[in-house]
């Protein structure tokens, strides 16, 4: 472990090196005390990103009290961040000022502030911290009018404009408080590892994300890693809730910003409907407010509605209803130039949306608006279980005749289509979209039910994606239920508008993301004794 953390020092340190310039600004900003309290603990630069140290001025403070903005400017980010709620401001010279640790908060992002407005309550503990792009100051200093005291701790994968760079620093500044609890908790480790306990205990913090990412390697292997995928998708599931940022509970959706297009795709064996159905996919989503000009459902035969498609239309090969969604968004972006689209898909709709954004179908012929959101409801972005046991069936007898049965008696569309056979986790179709990229650019969404058995919540995991485990109907219907239930569509707002997810503690989390993992792996073990029916191999 000493060794990893050295050479992980060590490439930090050549990042360090690199230095940084702050800009010259001729904008003149007077900060003042965001809360009433005493510092209990100064700004003690790190010596290193991943070291101890304090990225700002720690306050007792009285619980309840509030916290208000030291200066005028935008709120960048409102939110929690490792169990903790922190909001950071922009102000109008580049700085950065940022509101940790708070018992709630009464700003959102995009919130336009003025000096001494609220932005939350405190709880016993204040931190307050500044940033100039990617370096800390010390907050006293600009409380105190006098030139800033730049601290290089460079945070080089994150846009110093964006969310991202904000909740990474506010990763910074509860590392900083785990470290100051865990050097009183490892005193005694302290003389044999000096400051190397810390720095590894914060690196391992920061590294969460890449063994999400490495978790995520683990779930594209689909059947390939066996019960190790679904338990894979729940672990990285648990840690995303834990490091990455969240819309608390009692926010009320925000308006997204600007014109946009909604373009919505149905799933396997949904259908136009008759008399006095709810025809489209985006009815039920009226509360987004697109409006019928700038709605287009997808049609199973080709174009938009209302163009009507039978649930027999579903079932043909996923790639040619791709094609057929990117001729409409080709058509969309003639018809209305520049506005951007949001794709709202679900369950094997998900599938077709992601192969129409394929590269393949990019150059001469098609013009594809710009994505802003990709959002999937039960999507099996690996595929499902009972299309693999249904793929596995057509090697036996017995299962050739379990096939026919379902032909016969399954009217509305049929079983063993081709569309149905891509949605086996062992296709060609499943294994390619998933070696490729997500398409740059653009905000991915996936929404899983966590009792869904239809498509298991281990299976809608998507890598590179914010993922969302919500409780919805019962285990016969959470699978439907994801279109229209409140919990799901409140994900749905919040994912077009560009906030997080909604917070919900760990162990809901785990709970969630284990329900799926036992569903999965009973319906591998169904999948397989169905496919055992007749071990007698077909001519």
């Amino acid at each position: 472990m000493r060794r990893i953390t050295a050479v992980l020092a060590a490439a930090l340190a050549v990042a360090v090196l690199a230095g940084f310039a702050p800009p010259a600004s001729a904008v003149t900003v007077t900060y003042t005390e965001p809360v009433a309290g005493r510092v209990t603990d100064p700004f003690r630069p790190p010596s290193t990103p991943y070291g101890p140290g304090n990225r700002g001025l720690t306050y007792a403070t009285q619980p309840g009290s509030a916290a208000r903005a030291s200066a005028p400017g935008r709120v960048t980010f409102s939110g929690q961040v490792g169990g903790a709620l922190h909001v950071v401001v922009r102000h109008a010279d580049g700085v950065r000022t940022s509101y940790s640790f708070l018992k709630s908060t009464a700003v959102r992002t995009g919130h336009v502030v003025a000096q001494g407005d609220e932005i939350g309550t405190t709880g016993d503990s204040f931190h307050f911290g500044a940033r100039i792009g990617d370096a800390y100051i010390d907050p006293a200093i600009l409380l105190e009018s006098g030139p800033a005291r730049v601290h290089l701790i460079p945070d080089g994968e994150f846009s110093e404009n964006g969310a991202d760079s904000d909740h990474s620093a506010m990763w910074r500044v509860v590392a900083d408080r785990l470290g100051t609890v865990a050097r009183t908790a490892v005193d005694w480790a302290r003389s044999a590892a000096g400051e190397g306990a810390d720095a590894a205990g914060n690196a391992m913090i920061f590294g969460t994300q890449h063994l999400v990412t490495f978790l995520d390697q683990i779930v594209n292997l689909g059947e390939f890693a066996g019960p190790f995928a679904a338990l894979a998708a729940a672990l990285a599931d648990i840690l995303q809730a834990f490091i990455e940022p969240c819309t608390p509970q009692d926010q009320p959706e925000r308006a997204r910003a600007g014109p946009r297009i909604a373009v919505f795709v149905a799933g396997l064996g949904s259908h136009s409907g008759g008399p006095g159905a709810r025809e489209n996919l985006s009815q039920r989503f009226d509360h987004l407010k697109y409006g019928p000009a700038n709605t287009y459902d997808f049609s199973y035969r080709g174009g938009r509605h209302p163009e009507k498609y039978e649930a027999g239309d579903t079932v043909r090969d996923l790639r040619a209803d791709a094609s057929d969604l990117r001729d409409l968004l080709d058509q969309i972006s003639v018809d209305h130039p520049g506005v951007p689209v949001d794709l709202i898909a679900h369950s094997q709709g998900g599938l077709i949306a992601r192969e129409a954004l394929a590269e393949k179908y990019d150059g001469a012929g098609h013009a594809l608006p710009p994505v802003a959101h990709f959002v999937t409801l039960g999507t099996p972005h690996h595929g499902t279980d009972g299309a693999t046991a249904n793929a596995w069936l057509r090697w036996s007898i017995g299962g050739r005749a379990i096939r026919a049965l379902a032909r016969r008696f399954h009217k509305p569309f049929d079983l063993t289509g081709p569309g149905v056979a891509q949605l086996s986790e062992t296709s060609d179709f499943i294994r390619e979209i998933n070696r490729r990229p997500l398409r740059p650019g653009v905000a991915y969404t996936s929404i899983a039910a966590a009792r869904d058995l239809v498509v298991p919540a281990p299976r809608a995991r998507l890598r590179g994606a914010s993922n969302v485990l919500v409780d919805v109907g019962g285990l016969t219907d959470s699978h439907s239920a994801l279109t229209e239930a409140e919990p799901a569509q409140r994900e749905v707002a919040l994912a077009v508008a560009d906030a997080p997810p909604t917070c919900q503690s760990i162990s809901t989390t785990a709970a969630r993301a284990f329900t799926g993992v036992g569903i999965a792996n009973a319906e591998d073990a169904a999948g397989a004794a169905a496919t055992a029916l007749s071990a007698k191999p077909g001519p």
